[in-house]
């Protein structure tokens, strides 16, 4: 009896070990297999995760320069914040052939006013012909990546003087499944701040999985620099649903 109350005993502890121990997570090994001078994760096959919203934000820019990785050897991302708060760079590829992923190394800290991120270099990944230049999306995310707030990008080369903001915003999107409408309002402010009705709107239609979309707008001012821009969509089952992107309005000269 004894020595089976033991075999059971230890039987038990193992399986409680089994249940306490880290479950293998693929993007950190991905991580720690792509390190880039310090600054950020850098390289193809990204261990994507399947998003739980239906469509998800891929590039959110306001200028964006065009660039040869075998001529450029790095690149620059400036991007203006309403204040001192954390920030998360990334950059990926919208396709999946090679699928690939830039990300900065958290934590990052953006302060009040114009922010430069500089010293992405593009031989090590970027320069492999697979990948198409105009392909890769950016966000600057605010806060933490997938929040509702983003501060739009200016992608340039780190040789150029970064452009004055004119007001112009790029944004494009991903669905993660079949979307039977889709349409877009931009609003000035942000969450019990935002103003109706819309400074832009728009009907983009049908969605398909991975086949990204792209909404353009302009908006000269707004109300302490925030914005929102709000995509409404209707899913094949016929359940409306919405998101909402805040993002940090750089301030324009009329």
């Amino acid at each position: 009896m004894h020595q089976t109350r033991t075999v059971a005993a230890i039987l038990v502890g193992a399986f409680t070990l089994s249940l306490g121990a880290r479950v293998p997570d693929p993007q950190d090994d991905w991580r720690s297999q792509n390190r880039r001078h310090d600054l950020y994760y850098e390289g193809l096959a990204y261990p994507r995760q399947v998003a739980g919203a239906p469509i998800t934000l891929t590039s959110f820019t306001t200028y964006r320069e065009q660039f040869d990785p075998k001529v450029d050897p790095e690149l620059a991302v400036d991007f203006f914040a309403n204040d001192d708060q954390p920030y998360a760079l990334v950059a990926r590829e919208q396709s999946l052939d090679t699928y690939y992923w830039m990300e900065t190394i958290q934590p990052r800290r953006a302060a009040r006013g114009m922010n430069h991120f500089a010293g992405w270099t593009t031989k090590e990944v970027l320069a492999d012909p697979r990948i198409k230049a105009d392909a890769v999306g950016i966000v600057v995310w605010l806060g933490q990546v997938d929040s509702d707030r983003v501060a739009p990008a200016v992608l340039r080369r780190s040789t150029t003087i970064s452009p004055s903001f004119e007001g112009t915003y790029v944004a494009d999107f991903e669905p993660e499944k079949v979307i039977s409408k889709i349409t877009y309002s931009v609003l000035t402010g942000c969450g019990p701040t935002v103003a109706w009705p819309p400074v832009a709107e728009g009907v983009i239609g049908q969605g398909y999985p991975h086949v990204p979309f792209r909404i353009e707008f302009s908006l000269r001012r707004a109300p302490s620099n925030v914005a929102t821009l709000q995509i409404d969509y209707k899913t094949l089952q016929g359940v409306d649903d919405s998101m909402q992107i805040c993002f940090a309005a750089a301030p324009v000269l009329p």
